[in-house]
């Protein structure tokens, strides 16, 4: 049996098509890496300067006096001081944020004062709160910004103006700011301040509701989720949410989002070639006139599919590894990979490289099932073109199939493979994606589909008539 295996193993080798799929992979992954790096990660603002030119060219043809036209020219003039306030700042800078929120109605309320209403009075009123907003600007200081927004709510808080959730969850919202030290800005600790009210939001929502749909547990299970690991990126300045380096494109490399499609299309080509080949070429004969049985050379070729599997995630992962590195840096592989315990209800810190390979053994019998499925149609229809294509459709279909099971809850679907295959939704005690699937039914209905196909092919080979090959 180790002979057999060992000699499949150097005909897999001698495959052009395996080395080009190689290539192929190394090449998507450099250009991926290099996607993140230089397209995802430049957080530069677009330059919009010709659609400002454009705005100046139209206001000279308005007419102020025609009421229509006057609104736009107050809108387009609104936009161009923008512009001249943003055009040399950082997308990423506090100053940025605060000026299209706060500037831009104050900017609006001084042209509409002066154009339309032509209220003096209430123009310099306008201007002065302008100008207040320009010296707070020349502060540098974000957190003056806070402290006078936080002043302003607090005293429409004691005026009894408004006493709704909403204002409260803004007064909180600035303290956290001001406490956790969080500019404004495009900044992964603002975007987990954003996060973590969203969260706390929904949860609220859901608490009231006395019974809750499958869908709003789910929805229930992923903002507890969100809301703590937020809290953790706030209170720990750890930015666990960031994909654009080098441990968030290792953390996904065998997902879908990731290189899945090209760790199922090396495996499909090989194992729906495997067989088929030998019947193609005639070598079939010269395997099966050797001392061992029909089954262990079967058995042979499919634990070379196995490894086959295992070998294409082990290179595509170390070549992530290494070429995110090389575009990243390697300093984002210390922050820990953090998960919701849903159990629990607690955070757990994790390994990254321990997280990568728990994702590798969960989304396995995905990659087994379908290597499986092209196996058995090539040992049964001795068509290698046949068994990969059937295979791939089968695997691009898969997403609609679930999606649609999830969507108008067919219950029976949950019968079907492509609905259990995937056991990273179950980490941590998360609930599934369709009510009524579990890790140990998921595991059946797995190892059932498994059982029919290779059982299949064995029945079949076995009893393969080769006088005529």
């Amino acid at each position: 049996m180790g002979n057999l295996i060992k000699n499949e193993i150097i005909k897999v080798l001698k495959k052009k098509s395996f080395y080009v799929m190689l290539i192929i992979i190394l090449g998507f992954i450099i250009f991926t890496n290099a996607l993140y790096k230089y397209v995802y990660s430049n957080n530069k603002p677009y330059d919009n300067s010709q659609y400002i030119s454009r705005l100046e060219e139209i206001n000279k043809t308005l007419d102020l006096s025609n009421e229509d036209e006057a609104y736009e020219f107050i809108e387009n003039k609104t936009e161009i001081e923008i512009y001249e306030l943003t055009k040399d700042l950082d997308g990423d800078s506090w100053q940025y944020e605060i000026i299209n929120d706060k500037a831009r109605t104050l900017i609006y309320n001084i042209n509409y004062y002066t154009y339309i209403e032509k209220d003096t009075y209430q123009e310099e009123t306008a201007k002065t709160e302008y100008n207040e907003f320009l010296k707070l600007m020349k502060l540098d200081d974000w957190k003056a910004f806070a402290n006078k927004e936080l002043k302003e709510l607090e005293e429409t808080k004691n005026q009894g103006q408004f006493t709704d959730e909403h204002l409260e969850q803004e007064i909180e919202k600035i303290n956290m700011r001001l406490k956790y030290n969080i500019e404004y800005g495009y900044n992964y600790k603002n975007s987990a301040l954003d996060r973590y009210f969203e969260a706390k939001r929904i949860i609220k929502t859901l608490e009231k509701k006395e019974e809750k749909t499958y869908e709003q547990e789910q929805e229930y299970q992923n903002a507890k989720a969100d809301f703590a690991k937020s809290k953790y990126v706030i209170e720990n300045d750890k930015n666990i949410f960031d994909e654009n380096n080098a441990r968030g494109m290792l953390l996904t490399v065998f997902l879908e989002s990731g290189y899945g499609l090209f760790i199922i299309l090396t495996v499909v080509l090989i194992s729906g070639a495997i067989v088929s080949e030998e019947f193609n070429k005639g070598t079939i004969k010269l395997l099966l006139v050797r001392p061992y049985s029909r089954i262990k050379i079967l058995m042979a070729k499919f634990v070379v599919v196995l490894l086959t599997i295992i070998i294409t995630m082990l290179i595509i992962a170390i070549l992530q590894l290494i070429i995110g590195g090389i575009f990243f840096g390697f300093s984002s592989l210390k922050i820990p990979v953090v998960e919701y315990n849903y159990k629990t209800e607690t955070l757990i810190e994790i390994n990254i490289f321990k997280k990568v390979a728990m994702t590798a053994v969960e989304i396995l019998p995905e990659y087994i099932l379908l290597g499986t499925l092209a196996f058995s149609l090539s040992t049964i229809f001795t068509n290698s073109a046949l068994a990969i294509i059937v295979s791939m459709v089968g695997y691009l279909v898969s997403n609609t199939i679930n999606s649609l099971a999830i969507y108008y809850n067919v219950k029976w679907l949950k019968y079907f493979v492509t609905l259990n295959w995937d056991f990273t939704q179950f980490e941590y005690g998360k609930l599934a994606k369709m009510e009524g699937i579990t890790s140990t039914f998921s595991t059946a209905i797995c190892i059932v589909y498994f059982a029919i196909m290779l059982i299949t092919a064995i029945t079949v080979f076995k009893k393969k008539n080769i006088k005529n090959i």
